[in-house]
């Protein structure tokens, strides 16, 4: 008897323009999150550089956007001189959010409490001249809820990058003094801080060059509020390693997953040995990764990866291109299961959402656009919700058990349709008990391609793209 996995998940590429903005730079860039997910089809938030100021979206993660679905943008900043390179965090179980910016060479904080009002700025790097502090990168410590600030300092006489500086705020807003996180020898050229955590583990990691030499990556950590050693993760000498970026990863269990560029290609690696994974394999020039984790298997191993990166035959931002892999046992990437492109720049993720900025043919300026791909089968929903569904599957010689869940008695009705819209299966049509169900689809006679699967428990209902690939 033969056994084989067919992998079922969700397909979605319609877009929605959010504002439109003066610069394909409005969420440059990579190595922090402009874009946050709290749970999965849940509440998300955007940052952005719009007129020199700060702006905020927020709303519901969903497959079916409308630009109605958003809040409309506002200016968190309202600051003058330039305010750019936004970085935002949230701490998911009181609701604030936190967002860092750069702003005349230093880096300001402020905080979105439970009420939905923004604080005033609060100045976490206080440069002294001739210095320059510039991209900065947030994360919340979600155990002691500490925010933690990672950015660059420039000598502004000679444009050197001279090191990656951190701070942390605790929940009663005291800050520590500053450190030194990355510790170089001047003259290096150094930069582009990125910074991960879950529960008291985090990571900074940054670019750096000695003169002569080539960029490389380099990561340190800070457990349990305690920095170890540095550890230099790209070890490519005669090669430069650039814009890394770690992972903005969905519920907890998650491993440090880190990307960049290098060679032209994108390169990834997890903390499960930390082995290279050329991801793009294209013969032009990929740059500016971004990363986003969803679930965990056993051991903390991400179930789903979405990867997005930056794409041209010359160092000119070209098209963004989509990857989804699949990760089992250990960190193992398959090839690409779904791709996606379209032109633009500067991509950015968290979860199955993406946010990019192209330009408006309309006229000079450029547009902020968001998508979703949606969630394969198998990742779970928030279970916070008071009402909720979900289709999970797994196929085992061609039968294909579709789970889903309803919380009160009701009648169920759950039909398969293929692309045409024509009913492939009726699954289950009648009253069903409260709790988790399994229905049995065979697919040996269905073709590769994608279908719907419809589920109507009352008056609720879901709809959910599949795609069959034997």
């Amino acid at each position: 008897m033969t056994t084989f996995l067919v992998f079922i998940f969700l397909l979605q590429w319609e877009t929605v323009v959010l504002d439109t903005v003066n610069s394909p730079s409005a969420i440059a860039y990579n190595n922090s999150h402009k874009i946050i997910v709290r749970y999965i089809m849940d509440s998300l938030y955007i940052v952005y550089e719009k007129n020199g100021d700060i702006y905020f979206i927020s709303g519901i993660e969903s497959l079916w956007h409308q630009p109605s679905d958003f809040s409309l943008p506002e200016n968190i900043s309202n600051t003058y001189p330039f305010s750019t390179h936004p970085a935002i965090a949230m701490d998911t179980s009181h609701g604030f959010l936190y967002c860092a910016f750069e702003e005349g060479g230093e880096i300001y904080l402020v905080k979105r409490d439970g009420t939905g009002n923004w604080s005033s700025p609060i100045n976490i790097s206080n440069s002294p001249s001739p210095y320059y502090s510039s991209t900065p990168v947030l994360e919340v410590n979600q155990n002691n809820h500490a925010v933690y600030i990672a950015w660059e300092e420039t000598e502004q006489d000679c444009m050197l990058v001279v090191d990656i500086y951190f701070r942390r705020m605790s929940s009663n807003g005291n800050l520590s003094p500053i450190m030194d996180v990355s510790q170089t020898s001047y003259g290096s050229f150094i930069g582009y801080p990125t910074i991960w955590g879950v529960g008291d583990s985090f990571y900074v990691a940054w670019e750096q060059k000695p003169s002569g030499g080539y960029y490389e990556i380099y990561r340190r950590s800070y457990i349990n509020e305690t920095w170890g050693s540095t550890d230099n993760v790209s070890q490519t000498p005669n090669t430069d390693s650039r814009h890394p970026s770690f992972t903005c990863g969905l519920l907890e269990n998650s491993v440090p997953t880190l990307v960049w560029e290098e060679n032209n290609d994108i390169w990834a690696k997890s903390d499960d040995g930390w082995v290279n994974y050329n991801k793009s394999g294209t013969a032009t020039i990929s740059q500016y990764p971004t990363i986003s984790t969803v679930g965990h298997k056993e051991g903390g191993y991400p179930t789903w990866a979405y990867l997005f990166w930056s794409e041209s035959d010359t160092f000119i931002y070209g098209d963004t291109y989509y990857s989804m892999n699949y990760h089992s046992g250990s960190f193992n990437w398959t090839e690409a299961m779904v791709s996606w492109s379209d032109y633009g720049y500067f991509p950015n993720s968290s979860g199955a959402s993406l946010i990019y900025v192209k330009p408006d043919t309309s006229s000079p300026k450029y547009l902020l656009y968001y998508t979703n791909f949606g969630y394969p089968i198998g990742v779970e929903e928030n279970p916070q919700l008071t009402t909720w569904l979900k289709l999970t599957s797994t196929i085992v010689n061609h039968n294909a058990t579709i789970s889903y869940y309803i919380p009160t008695d009701t009648h169920v009705e759950l039909s398969v349709y293929d692309i045409a819209g024509r009913k492939a299966a009726t699954l289950v049509n009648n009253k069903v008990k409260a709790g988790t169900h399994h229905a049995i689809l065979n697919t040996n006679t269905f073709a590769q391609g994608i279908y719907f699967a419809k589920l109507i428990a009352g008056q609720e209902q879901m709809v959910k793209k599949l795609m069959l690939i034997r």
